[in-house]
């Protein structure tokens, strides 16, 4: 089963509003993070996994004083660690997650995957290694320095790494679309202005962002 470590008491079942459940981590302290620690059943099927991804929602109460710190750690005891970084956190709504399990260097973005304390170069032959012989997995699940609370779900393992689709036009996530406050929040964002509630600024999921594809891609959506 899914445990924590970090700033947790305990990884509890909650039910959600629209049906299914997902998994809650609550804090013991105040503190920079937080993790869902994977059962050793998800070690398992990372073997042959490279080329695919990992796929999640998180959502949380709060994203304060967000400092950068790997959403995935994939550890391989005696090989090293992989360390997965994207500068977007969760918004209040659950947000989607997509890690490519593949040799992908950390960009200007800010998001790609190091290899921990550089111990060894970020490879495709040291990458299969880590996965092939997997002992953790920890998805970052505390994005804020105050007292808060998060929740995962719909985490899955892919053998291929494919385009998710689009966002859907509420943006904003205030449940009223479509409506001319999406279009303005969406260019605010755009333009490296503050929402919280709103959605990141990869309106296409592809990886790549900001790009003139996600403003064609959401008026075509719209």
């Amino acid at each position: 089963r899914w445990t924590g470590d970090g700033d947790t008491t305990s990884i509890l079942v909650d039910a959600e509003p629209a049906g299914g459940s997902s998994l809650r981590s609550g804090e013991s302290a105040t503190g920079p993070w937080r993790n869902y620690v994977a059962p050793q059943t998800l070690m398992d099927g990372l073997r042959n996994k490279y080329g695919g991804m990992i796929a999640y929602k998180l959502r949380t109460t709060s994203t304060v004083d967000n400092i950068p710190l790997p959403i995935v750690r994939v550890e391989a005891r005696d090989v090293g660690t992989l360390l997965f970084f994207d500068p977007n956190p969760p918004a209040t709504t659950f947000t989607p997650f997509f890690v490519p399990l593949t040799a992908t260097e950390l960009d200007s973005s800010l998001r790609g995957w190091l290899v921990e304390n550089g111990t060894a170069p970020l490879t495709e032959s040291f990458f299969r290694r880590v996965l092939d012989n997997a002992t953790a997995v920890r998805i970052r699940g505390e994005f804020s320095q105050i007292g808060d609370t998060a929740w995962l779900d719909d985490f899955a393992l892919s053998t291929t790494f494919s385009n998710p689709g689009c966002d859907d036009i509420d943006f904003n996530n205030n449940e009223v679309f479509p409506e001319d406050q999406d279009v303005v929040d969406f260019f605010n964002v755009l333009a490296g202005g503050d929402c919280p509630e709103c959605n990141d600024i990869d309106f296409n999921n592809n990886g790549v962002f900001p790009e003139d594809q996600d403003v064609v891609d959401f008026f075509n959506v719209l």
